[in-house]
């Protein structure tokens, strides 16, 4: 005779293998950044996203875009998933590195060789 779970002793709850997405009427906002700030409190992390639009005056220049606030796992989850995502593209296409800067105002003989 087959013995009955107590409640306590049931399967946990599972989200649904494949997600369903509904997009907004009037369609996503499609953002382009170059600049990333990222903020934190002991309950989320907050991701700016911005343009740079230049450097005046040895200061850069940035337009504020859209903030993304996510939970901490979610921040965990997002972190796993760039790691996978970049080491995918760098087997296939070689290490990524920080561009080398250019001093401003500065003679060829100055700036960083390639």
């Amino acid at each position: 005779m087959p013995t009955k779970q107590k409640p306590s002793e049931s399967a946990p709850a599972r989200i649904p293998v494949a997600p369903q997405f509904i997009e907004p009427k009037d369609g996503l906002m499609l953002v382009y950044a170059n600049h990333v700030q990222i903020s934190q409190s002991a309950f989320d992390v907050k991701l700016g996203f911005g343009e740079i639009l230049g450097v005046e005056e040895g200061k850069a220049r940035i337009l504020k875009k859209v903030s993304v606030t996510i939970t901490w796992l979610e921040a965990k989850i997002l972190n796993d998933l760039l790691s996978r995502v970049l080491t995918a593209y760098e087997s296939a296409n070689g290490p990524l590195a920080p561009p080398k800067l250019i001093k401003l105002g500065a003679t060829p003989s100055e700036s960083p060789k390639p």
